[in-house]
């Protein structure tokens, strides 16, 4: 029975991995291989739609040593200034008012931080790792829909600004990805 797993997880791995590669070459030559919560979603989709399996404790384990830099210490912190840009944006897509918006937080500490990809997500195993996988997706469909409601001159200001953001759930996802892609290898 442990054979059949090996085999499973070793055809998904490479399935996810060539996936991958086709969509970031088709992606990149069209230069829409940029942050937006719409390629977050697609990524984040992938992963779950039957392809759990990947997401295991030998994936966690590698994955726990990873590193990111954002201004956020936790995706908790990351969601709260989204849902701030969404509600501090909402007249800005609703044409009420031509003025650029600023997003405007609390905490007035916003620079760089280095933090563990687990601890950014406050997962302890895997089965944790799949469930903020899905918030990740969640979150990006949210913004996905908030950014569709306007006209796309409108929507390229708010991509701006919003982009550290998507920046950092962006390379979250890309380096789940790389180690899946190493496995298949």
């Amino acid at each position: 029975m442990k054979i059949f797993k090996k085999i499973q997880r070793k055809y998904l791995s490479s399935y996810v991995a060539n996936t991958l590669r086709d969509l970031e070459s088709y992606l990149s030559e069209r230069n829409q291989w940029t942050p937006n919560p719409e390629l977050i979603r697609i990524l984040t989709k992938l992963l779950s739609n039957r392809n759990w399996i990947l997401i295991d404790d030998l994936l966690f384990i590698n994955i726990e040593k990873i590193k990111i830099e954002s201004i956020f210490y936790t995706m908790d912190e990351l969601e709260l200034y989204c849902e701030e840009f969404i509600k501090q944006t909402q007249s800005f897509c609703d044409h009420e008012t031509n003025r650029r918006p600023k997003i405007i937080i609390e905490d007035e500490d916003v620079s760089d931080k280095e933090v563990c990809i687990h601890h950014f997500l406050q997962v302890e195993n895997s089965e944790e790792l799949k469930m903020s996988l899905a918030r990740i997706n969640k979150l990006a469909m949210r913004l996905n829909e908030h950014l569709g409601q306007t006209t796309l001159a409108r929507q390229q200001i708010l991509l701006t600004i919003i982009a550290p953001t998507l920046v950092v759930l962006l390379i979250i996802v890309e380096q789940i990805y790389g180690v899946i892609v190493n496995e298949a290898h």
